[in-house]
C-alpha cells in the first residue's frame, strides 16, 4: 500500500501504534497521469508451506511449488482545478502447479481525492487488499484462507517549505478472513493521530505528536462478556528528517507506546509500555551506488488465533547499483523478530517468538520506458518457539511488466 499513483508522495510518516493494516496519508500532486499495464511473475519456491517437512505433510501440501501470478495494473491521477482524483491498482490471481488449493485472487487497490485549501492539503483515501494468508501465520490445521483488508481515512497536512506546520489523520481498517478457524482473528481498528511540524531548510524538519488506536476482535467472544476481545494503544513521539547535501538523507522517529487490553485472564498483565521507533538512513556514493539502512519496532494486531498482538522489531541493510540507464542491481539482508502474547482462551499452540533472517538479490532491466524485466532470488531462515514453524526456504523468480 506504499505505492499510490506516480505523482503521489507520502508525508513524513507518523509513528502510529504501527498497525499492519495502516496506510500512510498520501499527498497528491496536481499532475495528470493515465497508465494501464500488465504484469506477470513466475517463481519456484522450495518450501511453499513455510513450515517443517512434517507439518507440510500434515497439511497435505507439496513442499516445493511453481507459482504464476498474472495481473493488470493501473496508475491514474486526474486533476480538476486544484483537486485531483487518484487510483492505483494491482489485481491478479495466483496459480500453483502442485498446490492448487492455494490458488487465490490477489489485489492491492488504493485511491481517493486530494486538493489544496490555503496552506493545507486535505485528502480522502481508501484501499482494498486480498490474498492467501502466509502459511507461516496460520495454525497447523488451516491452509486455505483468503484475507481481505478494507481501509478508509481522511487527513490533511498544513505546512510550508519553512516554518511551523501540522497534520492529522483518522482511519478505519477492517480485516476479514474466509476460513472458519481464522475468523476469530478478524479485526476492526480505528486510529487517529496528530502532529506538529517545524521546518527550516538549513536544519531539517522536526515533529512531535500523539496517536491513538482501538482494535476489536468482534468474533473473539470472552466468556461472561457480551463483546469481543480488544485493546487500545496510545503513542507519544518525536521525529526528525533532513537531507544533507545530495548524498545523505536521514529520517527518524522514536517514542513510547502504552498498550492496554480490554480484558485479560487472571494473573496476566493487562497493560504495558513499549519503546517504538522507526529510522531510515540513505547514502549515495556517487551517482550509481546507494546504501540504505532502516529499522523499526511496532505493535500490531495479531492475525493468528490464540494471540492478541505482535511486537515486531525489524532491520534492513540494502545496497543498490545502477549500471546504466537501463540496468540495475540490488542486494540486501532483512531481519525480523516477533514477540507475541498467548494468553487468550484458545487452546491452540501458537508461535509466540520467531526470528527470521533473509538474504536477497534483484537484477532489473528496462529496454525502454514502458517495459521492464527482473530476476530475483531470496533465501529465508526462520527459528520459532514451535519447531513445526522453523524452516528454511529459497525462492527464485522472474517478472515482466509493461504499461501503456
Amino acid at each position: 500500500m506504499k505505492a499510490l499513483a506516480r505523482g503521489a508522495a507520502l508525508t513524513l510518516g507518523t509513528l502510529l501504534p504501527a498497525l499492519a493494516t495502516a496506510q500512510e496519508m498520501p499527498v497528491v500532486q496536481n499532475k495528470r497521469e493515465w497508465k494501464v499495464g500488465a504484469r506477470a511473475e513466475a517463481y519456484y519456491d522450495n518450501n511453499i508451506s513455510r513450515s517443517s517437512s512434517a507439518l507440510t505433510a500434515q497439511r497435505n501440501l507439496s513442499k516445493d511449488d511453481y507459482v504464476l501470478l498474472p495481473a493488470v495494473t493501473v496508475a491514474l491521477v486526474q486533476p480538476f482545478g486544484r483537486q485531483s482524483v487518484f487510483l492505483n491498482g494491482d489485481v491478479g490471481y495466483a496459480f500453483h502447479r502442485y498446490n492448487d488449493e492455494l490458488d487465490r485472487r490477489r489485489a492491492k487497490v488504493s485511491g481517493g481525492v486530494g486538493g489544496v485549501l490555503g496552506p493545507c492539503r486535505p485528502v480522502l483515501f481508501g484501499s482494498y487488499q486480498a490474498a492467501q494468508s502466509d502459511l507461516a501465520s496460520l495454525d497447523v490445521g488451516t491452509t486455505k484462507n483468503l484475507q481481505q483488508v478494507v481501509a478508509t481515512g481522511v487527513g490533511a497536512q498544513c505546512a510550508r517549505s519553512s516554518g511551523p506546520g501540522a497534520s492529522f489523520m483518522v482511519q478505519r481498517s477492517d480485516v476479514k478472513n474466509s476460513a472458519r478457524t481464522v475468523k476469530e482473528s478478524d479485526t476492526t481498528t480505528e486510529l487517529a493521530n496528530v502532529q506538529l511540524l517545524y521546518t527550516r531548510p538549513s536544519l531539517g524538519t522536526f515533529s512531535a505528536g500523539f496517536a491513538y488506536s482501538s482494535t476489536e476482535f468482534p468474533n473473539r467472544i470472552i466468556p461472561t462478556r457480551p463483546v469481543g476481545d480488544g485493546f487500545f494503544t496510545q503513542s507519544y513521539f518525536v521525529g526528525y528528517s533532513r537531507k544533507f547535501g545530495q548524498r545523505l538523507t536521514v529520517t527518524g522517529q522514536g517514542g513510547l507506546t502504552h498498550f492496554k487490553r480490554e480484558f485479560s485472564p487472571p494473573g496476566v498483565d493487562q497493560s504495558f509500555n513499549s519503546k517504538t521507533y522507526s529510522a531510515d538512513v540513505t547514502y549515495g556514493l556517487g551517482e550509481r551506488i546507494e546504501f540504505e539502512v532502516r529499522g523499526s519496532r511496532n505493535i500490531t494486531p495479531s492475525q493468528q488465533v490464540g494471540k492478541t498482538f505482535d511486537k515486531a522489531t525489524k532491520a534492513d541493510a540494502i545496497v543498490r547499483y545502477q549500471a546504466g540507464d537501463r540496468l540495475g542491481f540490488e542486494a540486501g539482508y532483512s531481519w525480523q523478530k516477533i514477540n507475541s502474547n498467548a494468553d487468550t482462551a484458545s487452546a491452540l499452540l501458537v508461535v509466540t517468538n520467531a526470528e527470521t533472517g533473509a538474504i536477497y538479490g534483484n537484477v532489473s532491466f528496462s529496454p525502454n520506458d514502458r517495459v521492464s524485466v527482473a530476476l530475483n532470488i531470496r533465501y529465508e531462515d526462520r527459528n520459532a518457539n514451535l519447531p513445526q514453524f522453523t524452516y528454511t526456504a529459497t525462492r527464485i523468480g522472474v517478472s515482466a511488466q509493461t504499461s501503456f
